[in-house]
């Protein structure tokens, strides 16, 4: 079974019973990078604090965990909120080895991903890549994984979970100008949340994405420029054909009018 580090439900259990946000960031940068992203902030403002003498250092412990699991760190405490943040990063050589590092990141024993697949095929010119995570915190709350939690923390997570919300977000590499294409999904804590994205990208010479190509967008508008020749010629003929049909018609009517004088 999947577990959300364990450190994270505490955090919630502990600091909240009114709101909390998570934000989930996965993706890959133009050079190569996978970056796995969890940020939870916690509003504290219905909190007692001094209930939770010892908040800061229990925070100061899960973060020293998470950093020996290969995770960059960071708290920021204020007046009303408390943040989280836990950052992991993977430097490849190509897009395609940065994709197997984030489904990798995304597929770890303390993943809150149900499900990851990433699927992508590259020519000499170009990368093409689709990228799909199912997020599912409700494992995390089962009453198995908090059966050691003590009875007050129950309490508290119980109340602050349907207030809770998230934020899954995607991104990949393009080349529409941006140089990055993204996707975002909210989810709630206590059902699952799917989010897809697919790119194409248009490799340089380095195999690093670059804008469109000339030739590929000259070819387009040739394309276009094409069609509405076709389009404006069929007018000019269907034109034409109109007025030789009035013209013949005309010339018909005169020499009709003209044999009945005669006669």
């Amino acid at each position: 079974m999947r577990k959300l580090t364990i450190c994270l439900a505490l955090c919630l259990a502990l600091l909240t019973c009114g709101c909390a946000n998570v934000q989930l960031k996965c993706g890959i940068d133009p050079d190569f990078t996978a970056t796995l992203t969890y940020k939870l902030t916690l509003d504290t403002r219905g909190v007692n604090m001094a209930e939770w003498p010892d908040y800061e250092d229990t925070i100061q412990s899960i973060l020293a965990r998470q950093e020996q699991a290969g995770f960059a760190t960071t708290c920021d405490i204020d007046a009303d909120t408390i943040t989280v943040t836990l950052t992991q990063s993977k430097k490849a050589g190509s897009y395609a080895k940065a994709l197997n590092n984030l489904v990798e990141m995304m597929s770890g024993p303390t993943s809150p991903f149900s499900a990851v697949a990433g699927n992508d095929k590259k020519t000499d010119a170009e990368w093409l890549a689709k990228l799909a995570a199912t997020v599912d915190f409700s494992g995390v709350f089962l009453p198995e994984n908090l059966e050691d939690m003590p009875q007050r923390a129950r309490e508290q997570l119980e109340q602050g979970l349907g207030n809770a919300t998230g934020k899954l977000t995607l991104s990949l590499p393009s080349s529409d100008g941006e140089g990055i294409v993204t996707t975002t999904v909210p989810f709630g804590l206590q059902e699952p949340a799917e989010a897809k994205l697919e790119t194409r990208v248009h490799l340089d010479d380095d195999g690093r994405a670059m804008d469109e190509p000339f030739d590929t967008i000259a070819a387009a508008n040739r394309a276009e420029w094409e069609k509405w020749n076709r389009y404006t010629l069929i007018g000019f003929c269907a034109a034409g054909t109109m007025l030789l049909a009035v013209c013949a018609t005309f010339v018909l009517t005169r020499k009709k009018k003209a044999k009945v004088s005669m006669e």
